[in-house]
Order: C-alpha cells, then structure tokens, then sequence
C-alpha cells in the first residue's frame, strides 16, 4: 500500500492492469486530469473503474457550490455545526410526510414530472439536505457534511465521460446512471 499525490504517481506508465478509483477523481482540482494521469499507468487492454459524480439540476448545482463557497474552508465542528440546521430541516420535512405532484416536465430547472415526498423533492432539485430515520442525526448530519466540505467536489455530465473515453483512447464498457452519479468501466485500447 502506498499513499501519492493522484496527479503525480510514482508508478511507471503502463504497469497496471486494473485501476479502481470510488469517488476520488471528482475531489481533484481537476476530474479529467485525474482520470488522464491514472490512465497512463494502465496497460493497453487494461481497465479502469471509477465512479463519479453526476451534475445534479441547476438550481441544485447553484445552491450546493453556494454552500461549499462557505463551509469548505471551515474547521471540521465548525462545518458540522453549519450543517446542523440544513439537517434539522430534512428531518422536519421528512416527519411532515408531504406528498406533492408536479403535473408536467419543468424542463428549465431539470425538474420531472410526477409525485415526490417534499424532502426528497427538495433534496434532488434545489440542495442536498439529506435525512435517513434509522441514521439519526448525527449520521445525517455527517452526511450533509460530507458533501459540502470537501473543497472539490465536481459533478459531471454523460457527455463529458464518453467526450474524455474518445480523447483517452477509452473504450467505455459501460457508464451506469444513478441518482447522484455515474459508476464506469474503462478499457485503455
């Protein structure tokens, strides 16, 4: 096991066969720089697995890097303390069980058609306050945390992973869509 900087590896080009990198590419200044600096140490033939994350809707986008703005710099309790109302918030609204329709595609603001719980709604489209009952709040609470303290935390689009494949001489085997992400399997050709 060895601990290095992801933008300078200390490994020889094309000595890997297989790369797997769970959510770190996006804490980089630069996502596609990560991912081109890993790829050189793969073989030809070899492959790289990676999540990372997806860009949420805009008005999400906005208030998330507005709060990032203002807690990333802060000490760790500090930040958690920051973060406490937002999670007392998710907790309200999730206990308040409100159910909402919205009637057709609001396309503008990547908002889809259909029945949403208040939180959740509020959760996918305007800013992450997140809120799991069997968590409590204090695992809640480090949770919310989690996603706005890193000081980058870059969110990405389809187009750009298959746009990186292509420049790369990526071959994508497959580029999975979750709620909040994108998990994908690389092979270097």
């Amino acid at each position: 096991m060895s601990q290095a900087d992801l933008n300078a590896l200390p490994y020889l080009d094309n000595s890997f066969d297989v790369i797997v990198s769970n959510g770190v590419f996006h804490h980089t200044p630069d996502t596609k720089i990560a991912l081109k600096n890993c790829i050189k140490k793969l073989k030809t033939d070899g492959l790289c697995l990676f999540y990372i994350y997806k860009k949420k809707a805009p008005l999400r986008e906005f208030a998330d890097d507005y709060i990032r703005d203002r807690i990333s710099d802060l000490s760790h309790d500090s930040a958690m303390q920051v973060m406490e109302p937002i999670t007392n918030f998710a907790k309200s609204l999730h206990e308040q069980s409100i159910k909402i329709q919205v009637p057709n595609d609001v396309e503008i603001l990547g908002i889809k058609k259909g029945e949403y719980d208040l939180q959740r709604f509020i959760y996918q489209f305007f800013f992450k306050c997140f809120w799991n009952e069997s968590w409590g709040f204090e695992y809640s609470n480090l949770t919310n945390y989690d996603w706005y303290h890193p000081k980058f935390a870059w969110r990405h689009t389809k187009t750009e992973i298959q746009d990186w494949c292509k420049e790369f001489n990526l071959r994508a085997e497959y580029i999975r869509e979750t709620e909040s992400g994108y998990t994908c399997l690389v092979k270097k050709t």
